[in-house]
């Protein structure tokens, strides 16, 4: 099918599958701006744009791909779509097209690659990287980013199955939401120091990612789920907040500086082989489901900790050893649910803290309080 965008257009509409997303994106847009739907067309042969559109950049969204949001618990892949484009005759003043790739005019922004590829150098003019720019580019095996690179979009790689290395630009401060997530063959990540913050989901799904070095300026991460090669991480001390572990069933080892404050709810949930954790001082909290189930034999709370959610150790077997350092720590009902080896008369705790009948249940009834998943 050959589309040609009509005269007087200029923008092309992003394209968003997921309906609440797109309501938003409608309240929030210029009403004064005409834009075409391109989405509505799964395969193009000839794109024609003319000379009155341009393709701002944007921080989220992308006229060509796009995904559906994924269930809460969820250790599936995500269903993304992208518009497949064979040719694209452009006659717009504000873009390039050069080599299968759509290029702001100056060829600083690079909006997308339509043409598959199987490996890319990423122009040197290029500083940004618009959101969804690589995605679903199945044979993508290698990617080459230089360090004038400043901001990389959204899901620009996501689902980029055969990727296998990625070296992260050194002005980069943020990896950005879904970037990476799907890319099933990336093995090898170096992240660059100065880096503040992994998005969320930014490397989910990254089944062969084994390691991977964490910067000491990191502050902010919520990317990892789903990365079940994964054997141990090592969290720097500006994070406060560690968040979604979920899945990474190979995970063994988590190391944790003094500076975290809060393990979140589901943080580490199905990291079933997990055997090694510590809490250092400083942790006020540590999330319901975190730790369920898990492989830990021993643990040792700070007296900083404040409060143990609903379920945070359930299912864990091995589990045989607990110390705790201050009366005032709330412990939820069913925190160490199913652990059989666990016994409350050798658990060590001030004699004031108050530990409920409820926080050993021994029901081994799968998520007896649970109703969120």
């Amino acid at each position: 099918m050959n589309i040609t965008i009509p005269k007087g257009i200029t923008r092309i509409a992003p394209m968003i599958l997921d309906d609440n997303c797109r309501s938003w994106h409608e309240k929030e847009a210029d009403q004064a701006v005409a834009e075409y739907p391109l989405y509505e067309h799964a395969h193009i042969e000839r794109l024609v744009i003319p000379e009155s559109v341009d393709i701002p950049h944007a921080e989220r969204f992308s006229p060509f791909a796009s995904y559906k949001q994924r269930p809460f618990v969820c250790n599936q892949a995500t269903h993304c779509q992208r518009i497949e484009i064979a040719c694209i005759e452009n006659h717009s003043p504000h873009l390039l097209v050069e080599d299968g790739v759509l290029y702001s005019a100056d060829k600083s922004r690079l909006i997308y690659c339509f043409e598959e590829k199987r490996s890319f150098v990423v122009p040197q003019s290029v500083t940004t990287i618009e959101p969804y720019a690589f995605s679903l580019q199945h044979s993508l095996a290698k990617i080459i980013l230089h360090d004038d690179i400043t901001f990389i979009g959204d899901a620009a790689f996501m689902a980029c199955g055969a990727l296998e290395e990625v070296l992260v630009p050194k002005q980069i401060k943020k990896i950005s939401d879904d970037c990476f997530d799907g890319c099933t063959s990336l093995s090898r990540v170096v992240l660059p120091d100065g880096l503040e913050a992994i998005g969320r989901n930014a490397f989910r799904q990254c089944k062969a990612l084994k390691q991977i070095k964490l910067p000491d300026t990191l502050i902010y991460i919520r990317g990892f789920e789903g990365c079940s090669a994964l054997q141990e991480i090592e969290i720097p001390a500006g994070v406060e907040r560690i968040n979604d572990f979920m899945f990474c069933s190979s995970l063994r080892k988590v190391r944790l500086h003094e500076g975290v404050k809060r393990i979140d709810d589901y943080a580490f949930r199905y990291c079933a082989n997990l055997t090694e954790i510590n809490f250092p001082e400083g942790l006020e909290y540590v999330g319901a489901r975190a730790f369920y189930p898990a492989s830990l034999a021993k643990l040792v709370f700070p007296a900083s900790l404040q409060a143990i959610g609903c379920e945070a150790f359930y299912h864990n077997a091995k589990l045989r050893s607990l110390e705790f350092r201050s009366a005032n720590t709330k412990i939820d009902q069913a925190a160490f649910a199913c652990c059989p080896l666990l016994f409350k008369r050798l658990i060590r705790r001030p004699d004031d803290l108050q530990i409920n009948d409820d926080v050993f249940e021994v029901d081994s009834g799968l998520d007896k309080y649970g109703f969120w998943d």
